[in-house]
């Protein structure tokens, strides 16, 4: 099955309310924000989104919100360790219009082979008969790592809804031959941001991204710089996103960190992460600020270039 997108998919983050729970009124906003940014695609409820800590209703409630705000392409995960919610928000998903789905193999009882990951994800396309279905490859939260070439041709031939990868590691020469073998007939997608320049190089045609929700400009400037051969300024983009991106996640905190460069930016406050993910310290936050201003961040995010 087709999918027809491209450029950028951003990865949103999932707004709280300060006691944790979902703040689904921000939603619309958030929309709004990454269209104002040349965003017009998202990937929602994966690991930026928080999407293993949200219950079912909470990623049902989530989508219905997003496919209201003006998307091209509206993404759902629905990667679970329990298969009958996998279809529950599969099934949903089509119902409510999402473009596509996506979805991690399971990350607590594990597929034994290769083939038993396919029979995994033929069972999710039974749920969504009509919308394509994507793989979401992301060894370092999942542990699965069978190869890539081979799983993308036993899904071709054994998934009647499979539409291709989001490919989360740094073996971009996976990438480029995934690219080379399966290009005509599936979406290979890019999930690193600290090598997207060089992703785009070698011929992805879309990405997704937490980072694009604060500084889609830049990367939409990065693109269009790669695809007319200005390498300099796309080098020059990239460094500077991967400065950013060391100095945030230099001292730990990580997801709780990222997570408030949105409010740094632009002014927009998504609130908490949830349990079992841990806030960063005031003194901690304040830091890295610091840091980020020294470095002119929130010009260069809001900058048209």
């Amino acid at each position: 099955m087709k999918l027809d997108v491209r450029d950028l998919i951003a990865a949103p983050w999932t707004p709280m309310n300060a006691d944790q729970s979902v703040n689904y009124d921000a939603i619309s906003e958030y929309g709004k924000l990454l269209l104002k940014q040349g965003v017009k695609n998202v990937y929602i409820n994966g690991t930026t989104g928080e999407g293993m800590s949200l219950s079912v209703e909470e990623r049902q409630k989530c989508a219905e919100k997003w496919i209201k705000t003006g998307m091209d392409i509206v993404v759902t995960h629905v990667g679970a360790n329990s298969i009958a919610d996998v279809k529950a928000l599969a099934s949903h998903s089509e119902k409510i219009g999402c473009h596509a789905i996506a979805s991690l193999p399971p990350i607590f009882y594990k597929p034994e082979n290769l083939d038993g990951l396919v029979e995994y994800f033929s069972e999710i396309s039974s749920a969504a008969p009509n919308t394509p279905l994507l793989y979401y490859h992301f060894v370092a939260k999942s542990g699965i790592d069978f190869d890539v070439i081979e799983l993308l041709e036993k899904m071709k031939q054994r998934v009647p809804t499979f539409a291709g990868i989001k490919f989360t590691d740094n073996n971009l020469g996976q990438v480029a031959q995934a690219i080379d073998m399966f290009g005509d007939e599936m979406v290979v997608g890019y999930g690193k941001d600290e090598q997207l320049s060089a992703a785009y190089m070698f011929g992805v045609k879309h990405s997704v991204g937490s980072t694009y929700s604060y500084s889609g400009m830049m990367w939409n400037s990065m693109i269009a710089a790669v695809r007319r051969g200005d390498l300099a300024h796309a080098n020059k983009y990239q460094r500077m996103q991967n400065k950013m991106l060391h100095t945030i996640f230099a001292n730990g905190f990580n997801d709780g960190v990222h997570k408030r460069l949105l409010k740094y930016v632009w002014g927009f406050d998504l609130g908490p992460v949830r349990c079992p993910i841990s806030e960063p310290s005031d003194q901690h936050w304040n830091e890295i600020e610091k840091q980020l201003d020294a470095m002119n961040y929130r010009e260069f995010a809001m900058a048209k270039f």
